[in-house]
């Protein structure tokens, strides 16, 4: 063997075992999150159709896209009142699992592959932060957010609006606005009673899903108008 030929087979042996603890470490957080209790049950409407998706959630960016990667959790309040710091500080723990239970979450750098409703200029990714995540003792699980996972593609129904003037993204109706496209050209997601409630018409067929999206996208005049707003998270200082 020559050294040309062994500096490659290094390489790719190097590249084979970070590309594996890369895939452990999101399969263990993965897990770790899906184990935690909800810090806040959400009440959900009855949604029975795409159409009615549309209507009601009104997502304003509707995008297939795939989740390039996972940043760290973090206290994401727009207002800068909270930070990571507030963990660190002389706070009780209740006052600190409350301010993680409000701010806590985990961010995703997403990759635009299409847009099929919204404004087509947000550029080729958004970041969406997923009210999800574990600092030390402290976590937060809101709902039925489902885990991004890294390197799928999804279907997404978002909103984006503005909380204290930065720019926002969130899921316009949390169990069914994060859709699995796999390779197969079938659709899933985590909270499959929702999804089939939804889209049970369309036999997981990614084209059928995508021909009517398309269709009553051409149909209608959805209202695109983003909001601004102030958080409505309850403070944890008194």
């Amino acid at each position: 063997m020559n050294k040309r030929s062994f500096i490659l087979i290094f390489a790719i042996l190097i590249l084979s075992i970070l590309t594996s603890c890369s895939g452990q470490n999101a399969d263990s957080f993965d897990a770790a999150i899906a184990e935690l209790e909800c810090t806040q049950s959400m009440k959900y409407v009855k949604i029975e159709s795409l159409s009615e998706l549309l209507e009601t959630a009104k997502p304003n960016l509707i995008i297939c896209g795939s989740v390039l990667s996972r940043g760290n959790p973090t206290i994401i309040d727009h207002s800068e009142e909270y930070s990571d710091d507030y963990l660190k500080s002389t706070a009780t723990a209740d006052k600190k699992q409350l301010c993680a239970a409000a701010f806590l979450s985990t961010p995703y750098t997403i990759e635009i592959n299409e847009v099929l409703l919204g404004d087509t200029s947000a550029g080729t990714t958004i970041e969406i932060d997923a009210p999800y995540g574990i600092i030390d003792e402290y976590f937060r699980r809101d709902g039925l957010h489902p885990i991004l996972k890294i390197g799928q593609e999804y279907l997404f129904f978002l909103r984006t609006d503005y909380m204290y003037g930065d720019q926002i993204y969130y899921l316009a109706f949390d169990p069914v606005s994060a859709l699995e496209l796999n390779v197969d050209g079938t659709f899933s997601g985590e909270y499959s009673d929702y999804i089939d409630g939804v889209f049970g018409d369309y036999s997981n067929s990614i084209v059928r899903l995508l021909d009517d999206l398309q269709r009553l996208i051409s149909e209608n005049d959805y209202d695109l108008t983003m909001e601004s707003f102030a958080s409505a998270a309850k403070k944890v200082k008194q």
